[in-house]
This record gives C-alpha cells, structure tokens and sequence, in this order.
C-alpha cells in the first residue's frame, strides 16, 4: 500500500495569506494606535483636573491670587524645574500633588522638567519680572470659560503663542496652520516639538483645565479665534 504525500501549502497559497495578514494590520493597527492615543488623553485630562485642584488650593493659601509662571529664588532649585535660581509654575504647586509625573503629559516624547508638558495662562498666572504677581481669582468673570492650564510647549502660554508663535518651546499643540516649525524666531521648533506644533498632542486637539478647575479636551483646530477663553 503507498503511502499517500501530505500537501503543503503552496507559493500562491502563501503569498496570499501574507497579503491577508497585511491588509487586516493596516486595517487595525491604526484602530490600536488611536486606542493607545485616547487612553494617554485620558490620562493626561487627570494630570491636568489635579493641576487643577492644586492650583485651586494654592489660591486659597495665598490671599486668592494665582501663582506666577515663574519667580526668581537665588539659591533654590525646584522638585520640578530643577533649576538654579528659578522656581517654576510646577515648582510651586508641587507641594499640593508631591508628584512630578503629574506634571508630564503621557504623550509627549519631552522629559524636560525645565518646562513640563503643561503652561499655565500668562494672563492668569504672570511671568515673575517687574513685580508683576498673579491676579486675584475674583477678577476671572466667568472661571468655567477661562483656561488656567493646558497642553503645551512652554510653562506659560496666551493667545499670543497660537497667532505669532516664536519658536523654541513657545507653541500651543496643533496651531501651526501651515507654518513650517523650523523657520519661527528666535529659535527652530525642532524633532517632537514640530510634530507637536503640528499635529496637536491628542487626536488633534489639546487637554485644557478652566479656571473653575473642570477639564476638557479642544481641537486644537477651535483655539484660534478665541482670545476670550483666556481673557479674566
């Protein structure tokens, strides 16, 4: 009696089966990069509700005034910004989440603590230089229409960094409307920071907290056209 050859798959067979495989990853690998995406949002809208709920704190312990974007403060290095002499936004809440991962996006490639992943509003929350403090939470009219932080390049932002961007950190994620990042002034925005600018940090927008401490995610698509929601 002959033994009968078992079949093996055949060049054909083969090829199409690999073409199969490579239509349903294009398929779904995307499917899993927008999942992977909208998880890392979700993380980053907690960072910011409890930014939120820091800053909120700090306001309270401070005659209801806002924090400034930074201070000078020879001799001290902040937790945060690690910096000689200078104590950043991050720096002063810190005390309030005793946790410096809070301060960083979960999608940003940028482990700088120099700046964080977040800005505050300038307009809240000014730059510390010629005496300028931060202004009284009273003189917001509406806290639930305001930004008080938000996804960005910097440690503070305003409106002005979505119109006339200025290169280096100094951007809102996806307000580049056809700019290229590396002409800006006085320095290129370069590697993560262009695509950053580009694209936007989160399925094309950005995680915000208002100044009633809520937060929401924006495309970053909406922000122009809007200096109101950081006016007080």
């Amino acid at each position: 009696m002959i033994a009968r050859r078992s079949r093996g798959f055949t060049l054909i067979e083969l090829l199409v089966v690999i073409a199969i495989i490579a239509i349903l990853a294009a398929i779904l690998f995307p499917v899993f990069a927008r999942a992977r995406e909208k998880a890392r949002q979700s993380s980053c809208l907690s960072n910011l509700k409890q930014l939120g709920t820091a800053m909120l704190m700090y306001i309270q312990d401070y005659d209801e005034r806002f924090p400034n974007a930074y201070i000078s403060a020879p001799g001290l290095t902040g937790p945060v910004g690690n910096y000689s002499g200078t104590l950043f936004v991050w720096d002063i809440l810190f005390p309030y989440v005793k946790n410096v991962q809070i301060f960083m996006c979960p999608s940003s490639e940028s482990t700088s603590g120099y700046s964080g992943n977040y800005g505050v509003n300038t307009n809240l929350c000014p730059f510390g230089t010629s005496g300028n403090v931060g202004k009284k939470y009273s003189s917001v009219q509406s806290p639930a229409e305001v930004f008080m932080a938000l996804d960005a390049g910097p440690y503070g932002v305003n409106y002005g960094y979505i119109t006339a961007p200025t290169g280096g950190f100094w951007y809102v994620p996806g307000t580049a409307r056809g700019r290229d990042p590396a002409s800006l002034t006085p320095y290129p925005l370069t590697g993560w920071y262009a695509k950053d600018f580009v694209s936007g940090r989160h399925n094309g927008g950005i995680n915000v907290c208002m100044a009633d401490g809520h937060a929401k995610w924006f495309s970053s698509a909406s922000l122009e056209g809007h200096p109101e929601w950081w006016t007080p």
